[in-house]
């Protein structure tokens, strides 16, 4: 079983599964690689010496967690594989599935050379005869669909492919998530912070969601930022970046441990310093809106000519705290014992811890804490604002009101 990766058109190389060991590798297209100012596949590949001869292989998963990454999490993992006939390669398999609608740019296309992987692929991916609208990938644990909307018009794609926009359904879990993240991330927009358009609509006025789909209440709709004017930008969350497994996202088991320290510092230096600023107010948004779900993997960079990262806007953007949810997800900055980590509440960080991100971002700290207070003046105002307007549940105002009124005390 073998299939081909492409960044949009461009082939990039080829994903090749070893029947014997179960664990697939990928080899870069000699092509590919002797392009001048080909399309960036990722920081991780970017930051290697690359050879079409070697291949890029996992030394714990199997197939590498680049392509780990690309593939859904939670709720809508679970509905897609209830769909497939497990074969013995599933990741693999879902990567060929999904593969024409993988976040950014990246698309894996199964080669059905012989019998015997069409065999092992059919279940997975040829699905003869019949609609099949869970034909693309999206990350977080949340259930959610990609969706166009046309006008008033909602509507899952029959083929499963091409939506737009992502349609974030209601949890049995926890109450009010769509309010919860319409609220914020309107908040997020009101400060000027960088934010996809987001929407709340019926989920009953959504058409064409399969049967393990909610049909009440109501689901938050988020613009797609790597989908634009039909064509596809191409992105990469912080997990790829390091070449991470999705289940370490909140980096505990990762012996180069990211904080939001580090992680300010990754920003600044693959921007070039342009995204610099933008990182130290959602730092600051993040802990005004109670948002200790921050994790490695809800940063990314997206790569707008296709070269050069930049930030991506900002997404997942909750007040978790009503969730029993009040540890930052990551830590702060480098912990004084690298054995251990140790959790810190979200409301014990201040104005003043703002100088370990400036030290690790090489920033003046009198700087730093000046944008600091600057925008949380903006925020604070902006809250306001957004409190008449959106739908904001109760339990989300009570956080934000008293985080605010803290943070500017601290």
């Amino acid at each position: 079983m073998s299939a081909r990766v492409y960044l949009g058109e461009v082939l990039v190389g080829r994903i090749v599964l070893d029947r014997g060991t179960q664990r697939a590798s990928f080899w870069f297209d000699m092509a590919y690689l002797a392009t001048s100012n080909r399309p960036a596949l990722g920081q991780y590949f970017e930051d290697r010496e690359l050879s079409a001869e070697e291949p890029i292989e996992s030394p714990n998963a199997p197939i590498h967690e680049y392509f780990l990454n690309a593939l859904p999490e939670g709720a809508l993992r679970k509905v897609i594989e209830n769909t497939m006939a497990r074969g013995p390669m599933l990741e693999l398999e879902l990567l060929c599935r999904l593969g024409e609608d993988l976040p950014g740019c990246l698309r894996v296309v199964p080669d059905l050379i012989d019998d015997e992987s069409r065999a092992e692929l059919s279940a997975a991916v040829i699905v003869p005869g019949r609609p099949d609208p869970l034909r693309f990938s999206l990350a977080g644990v949340q259930l959610k669909a990609s969706v166009l909307r046309e006008e008033q018009k909602v509507t899952l794609p029959l083929i499963g492919r091409g939506g737009t926009w992502i349609a974030k359904f209601p949890s049995s879990v926890f109450a009010e998530l769509p309010e919860n993240e319409h609220a914020i991330m309107t908040w997020a927009s009101a400060c000027r912070l960088d934010v996809p358009v987001v929407e709340l609509v019926d989920v009953a006025s959504i058409e064409n969601l399969p049967d393990s789909f909610p049909r009440q209440g109501r689901a938050l709709l988020v613009e797609r930022f790597d989908r634009r004017a039909g064509r596809c930008v191409h992105q990469e969350d912080v997990l790829q970046v390091f070449g991470v497994h999705p289940d370490d996202k909140f980096m505990n088991f990762v012996p180069d441990e990211i904080n939001y320290a580090s992680l300010g510092r990754l920003v600044a230096t693959l921007t070039h310093g342009l995204d610099s600023d933008e990182y130290l107010r959602r730092l600051v948004f993040m802990l005004l809106s109670c948002n200790a779900d921050a994790h490695a993997k809800n940063w990314a960079f997206i790569y707008r000519d296709r070269l050069r990262p930049r930030l991506s806007p900002a997404y997942d953007l909750v007040c978790v705290e009503p969730y029993g949810q009040d540890t930052l997800a990551l830590a702060w900055g480098p912990p004084v014992d690298p054995n251990h980590t140790p959790e810190i509440p979200l409301r014990s960080i201040g104005r003043s811890d703002f100088r370990i991100i400036a030290t690790a971002m090489g920033r003046d700290h009198d700087e730093v804490l000046g944008l600091v207070d600057a925008f949380v003046e903006i925020a604070a105002t902006s809250w306001a604002q957004i409190d008449r307007q959106a739908v904001v549940p109760a339990a989300v105002r009570r956080c934000v009101e008293q985080r605010i009124a803290a943070f500017r005390s601290s």
